[in-house]
């Protein structure tokens, strides 16, 4: 059985039903189940929890993760996991000088908000994200995952929805950081090299970067569509056959 994670990227969010998106013709090319864990809005954070729940529970021959854009995250609120993203009249920009959220970015409102809920959602991520945090917490969460897969010997092949949200924002890993509780000091960090070189699908093009620079059709919301899809699916079942798993 091969399991998926990611977001709407992985779920096929804008192909006609029954979706025929990468992962499904994966499956039936290589005659298994599958089992397609995305979520559309779905978070690092959340892909990097619910994979290792998935593989517990599945005990998958193979594990292809999509990763997703770096500025979203979830929270507990009661006994449900809610995800944040941003809305799409006001996308989630980061200023390239100091890095911060642009204060015209808005995130979604959840139909379960109150104004107070919303106004603490917009007030947190403002105040409390930025590129460089957003991005060491996704490239923990891909990491962390990595090891996690590799000490349980499943076989795995990660990817990125798109690297435009990753490769732009890189050299902050070489930046000068620092942690503060009581007090202040220099923290140590790993240099970008040390994420490429564990990390090496980093150095790709993302899903939608590979479709754009094909010129293939892009859905209305930003989505690859079915030929994006096809495409895909082919480079999957290449860098399956690779790792020798179905021999």
């Amino acid at each position: 059985m091969i399991y998926l994670n990611g977001c709407s990227f992985v779920k096929g969010s804008e192909l006609p039903l029954p979706r025929q998106h990468f992962g499904r013709q994966v499956a039936n090319h290589f005659g298994k189940e599958f089992k397609n864990r995305a979520k559309v809005g779905g978070s690092n954070d959340r892909i990097a929890r619910t994979t290792l729940t998935g593989v517990e529970m599945y005990n998958p021959e193979l594990v292809i993760i999509m990763w997703t854009f770096i500025n979203r995250f979830e929270y507990m609120r009661g006994t449900t996991w809610q995800g944040l993203q941003w809305h799409p009249n006001a996308p989630h920009k980061y200023d390239l000088n100091t890095k911060k959220v642009l204060a015209s970015s808005k995130v979604t409102r959840h139909p379960n908000d109150d104004d107070s809920d919303w106004l603490v959602k917009n007030g947190w991520a403002h105040r409390f994200t930025n590129a460089y945090s957003d991005l060491i917490k996704s490239l923990h969460d891909m990491l962390m995952t990595k090891h996690y897969l590799e000490s349980k010997g499943v076989p795995y092949l990660f990817y990125t929805a798109s690297s435009g949200n990753i490769k732009p924002f890189m050299y902050l890993c070489d930046a000068e950081f620092y942690e503060g509780a009581n007090n202040v000091w220099t923290t140590e960090q790993l240099p970008a090299s040390f994420y490429y070189r564990e990390l090496p699908f980093l150095k790709e093009k993302g899903f939608l970067e590979m479709c754009k620079s094909k010129g293939l059709p892009i859905g209305v919301k930003n989505h690859p569509l079915q030929e994006g899809h096809d495409l895909f699916a082919e480079k999957v079942i290449k860098d399956i056959e690779a790792l020798k798993i179905y021999d």
